[in-house]
């Protein structure tokens, strides 16, 4: 080759060279802008949301008031929301039923509201939850619960669907399950990774246990240790044509197989090192590049609280490469690490928890700690960052006799940062036992799948602003919507505020921006154009997000397993119900169901679920013992299931079944499956065409009442508050202090001082102190 061809030669290998790398440069950087982009359009369109509740204690008696602050904050950089207006708290029970709901108002991300409970209700565990519509999309999963206790002595606790559960758990209860979690999420043939295993009872809750692994020629491969949260790690390196299971070993001696998942053939592994200040990710792969080098690309992507905060893209040489990442990139939190190849496939996921020091700084500045009966008690608070810089924040505070509770305290940073991202709030003793649990958890308020498809995520609940009314127009005898009907709605009580709307083209109706506080009377009425017959008008409901809400668990077992006596009631007790003047065409009903005030129902199909045997309900209707539908009647109009189902249960007083000859004689061939008739409290008869509802308005809550003794003739008044102050509603000032005064009361004792809050900048932060009362 002479040196003019040679160096032509040169030029090209050269150019070819660096086309290639730029190519692959350019490729790299577009996969990254593309998987940033999608990543950006699904999270401004969730526009994701978080809520904190400060509750003043966790354990009431019967009487006492459960005091609460809601923060809501945007999920992203936790700074106050201020655009959503509604919020909603409920108080769930151990039967997964709505006991109370408020609807509050929010101002500016922050509101208060309270819950009272009777001498009626009965002991034990309940659920406090708090949402937006907004969340609903994510599920419950991610609703802000704390798990409260309620003692009422008078009332004893039996539970047969409970009680039978518990009998069988309790018996079972050393059979334990497992479940095994590759790092990175699977396992690849001959390449080595660690294997997480979280070990569980049959309530759900982590064992510690001992095991090994071993190969299906019965060779002991490794042994593992779970610890008290029931996760243990060990390194793993699967190999071609075997298989594998775990042996696990109980306290009792008794031993347990699991199989092992398969290895895939070709594949990626991440292997993290967590330290102080760096996270190495170490990515290896037995695939065959070529000299592919969009296929030997490799991308991290790291995202903190939906917002991505690291992305590079490397090559793969011979078989692995590295990525040291700063921590301080990310904030405090839980960070997502995802692994991509250069044509923007997912391979791997893993969870990160970064801890820094990011929070407020919350002193309690006492005086003295020791005071008498009736005293004036007075502190100063005082907020700062990290720095020593002072820091407006609005906060607040709870006072209450510690001794008297059994607490269980949800901490306002560590929900934020860590339990609002991943549903695991058991104790974690090490930074070791926190990094392995994150091994076991997989990110769930996306899925990249669902992201990285073409078509824009379809969002079902939207941001709520003001109270809304929706439904629909149906004509009176067949269930076709109706379009272009004109919709009423009077606000009815002291305000006859009307409104006026027409249905769209699916027959549905909208009112919004209504404002109006406690519980509203409405009515809604429909009227075609032109007739004089009206519509039947449907109102939506809102249904209740899932509940999830166990109440079992290793310490309360033996309380749902114990047998209870009770006497066997009779399998039908009908009801007789002062009619007040109704006309009824039938004797005395075969199933009288009483709806008391104050009872929470969502429609009429979940009244009537499993309280009426041989009745099924479905989307498509109602059936009775397997034939058609049974006849409805409202206020002894006869009408359909749908129509039915339209009224608001809190407007039922009773609801009578008629299933015998004799009762469904006078009804003819249209009762030959039942009747259900339906009867409405006074003033809410059904009519046609019209709907006379109660729904729920915002609540006003109550004042906590702070009494004064400043005067020598008020401390006569005995005092046996256990509460002896709360205030959802501390701001500190330009100096980052408050001040707060309050009085004790005559019941001696060690009082805790519980604050949480928030800054206007996204940080968080509590303090806890005590003062004691002696006479």
């Amino acid at each position: 080759m002479n040196i003019k061809n040679y160096k032509l030669s040169f030029l090209i290998l050269s150019f070819n060279l660096l086309f290639s790398t730029i190519y692959a440069q350019v490729d790299d950087n577009s996969q990254i802008k593309k998987i940033k982009d999608k990543f950006g359009n699904f999270y401004s369109n969730t526009a994701q949301q978080k809520v904190f509740l400060h509750i003043n204690k966790s354990s009431y008696n019967t009487g006492e008031i459960i005091w609460f602050k809601a923060y809501l904050l945007n999920a992203v950089n936790h700074i106050p929301d201020t655009i959503s207006t509604n919020l909603y708290v409920e108080i769930l029970n151990k039967n997964k039923r709505l006991i109370d709901k408020k609807l509050l108002k929010l101002k500016n991300g922050f509101t208060n509201g309270d819950f009272y409970f009777s001498d009626t209700i009965e002991s034990g565990e309940y659920q406090i939850r708090a949402y937006t519509n907004l969340m609903k999309n994510i599920g419950s999963h991610y609703f802000y619960s704390q798990t409260i206790y309620i003692n009422n002595p008078k009332v004893k606790y039996f539970n047969k669907p409970l009680y039978k559960v518990a009998k069988k758990i309790k018996k079972k209860l050393h059979n334990i399950s497992i479940q095994f979690f590759p790092e990175g999420g699977s396992f690849v043939e001959n390449m080595e990774a660690k294997l997480a295993i979280k070990a569980v009872n049959m309530l759900g809750n982590g064992v510690d246990i001992e095991g090994y692994i071993e190969d299906n020629k019965g060779n002991k491969i490794s042994s593992f240790k779970t610890d008290s949260n029931g996760i243990g790690v060990l390194l793993f390196k699967p190999e071609t044509y075997k298989k594998y299971r775990a042996i696990a070993i109980n306290k009792k001696g008794k031993k347990q197989k699991f199989k092992l998942q398969a290895a895939i053939k070709k594949g990626y592994t991440m292997l993290t090192k967590i330290d102080k200040n760096k996270i190495n990710v170490k990515i290896k792969s037995n695939l065959y590049f070529a000299e592919d080098k969009i296929a030997k690309t490799v991308i991290i992507i790291g995202q903190t609280r939906g917002k991505i905060y690291y992305s590079k893209a490397k090559l793969i040489e011979k078989d692995s490469v590295e990525f040291i990442i700063d921590k301080s990139t990310f904030p405090a939190g839980v960070t997502h690490l995802s692994l991509f190849n250069g044509r923007g496939q997912l391979f791997c996921e893993r969870l990160v928890y970064i801890e820094n020091n990011k929070k407020l700084l919350i002193s309690i500045l006492q005086e003295k700690k020791q005071y008498k009966p009736k005293d004036k008690i007075e502190f100063k608070i005082r907020v700062t960052d990290k720095k020593g810089n002072p820091v407006k924040t609005n906060l607040s505070l709870s006072v209450y006799k510690s001794s008297d509770t059994k607490e269980t305290p949800t901490d306002i940073n560590n929900y934020l940062q860590f339990q609002s991202d991943l549903y695991f709030s058991n104790k974690l003793n090490t930074n070791i036992d926190l990094d392995n649990m994150m091994i076991t958890q997989k990110w769930k308020k996306f899925n990249w799948d669902s992201i990285l498809v073409k078509n824009p995520v379809k969002i079902k609940y939207k941001r709520e602003n003001k109270i809304e009314i929706n439904g629909h127009v149906t004509r009176e005898l067949i269930k076709f919507n109706s379009s272009d009907v004109l919709v009423q709605l009077t606000i009815m009580s002291e305000y006859n505020d009307v409104y006026k709307t027409t249905t769209n083209k699916h027959g549905k109706y909208h009112f919004e921006n209504i404002d109006y506080n406690d519980t509203i009377e409405i009515k809604l009425e429909s009227k075609f154009e032109g007739y004089k017959k009206k519509g039947i008008i449907h109102y939506k409901e809102k249904k209740l997000p899932e509940i999830i809400f166990n109440v079992l668990n290793v310490s309360n077992l033996e309380f749902y397993a114990k047998r209870i006596k009770k006497k066997r009631k009779k399998k039908y007790n009908p009801v007789d119900i002062n009619t007040d003047g109704r006309m009824r065409l039938h004797q005395r009903a075969d199933q009288t169901i009483v709806l008391k005030e104050g009872m929470h129902y969502s429609s009429i199909a979940d009244v009537l679920s499993g309280k009426v045997p041989g009745l099924t309900i479905g989307e498509n209707g109602a059936n009775m013992r397997g034939n058609s539908s049974p006849l409805f009647l409202v206020d002894g109009v006869p009408t359909s299931f749908d129509t039915a189902q339209s009224i608001n249960p809190s407007t039922i007083e009773f609801i009578e079944i008629l299933k015998s000859p004799g009762n469904l004689g006078v009804y003819g061939s249209r009762a030959s499956a039942g009747v259900i008739a339906i009867y409405t409290r006074r003033g809410y008869n059904f009519t046609r065409g019209e709907l006379n509802l109660k729904i729920q308005g915002y609540y006003s809550a109550k004042k906590f009442n702070v009494p004064k003794y400043d005067k020598e003739k008020n401390k006569k008044v005995e005092d046996n508050r256990k509460n002896i102050y709360w205030n959802p509603s501390i701001k500190t000032n330009d100096k980052g202090e408050a001040k707060v005064s309050f009085y004790g009361s005559d019941i001696s004792g060690k009082y805790k001082i519980s604050i949480m809050g928030v800054s206007y900048k996204g940080l968080s932060g509590s303090a806890k102190k005590y003062l004691f009362i002696e006479k």
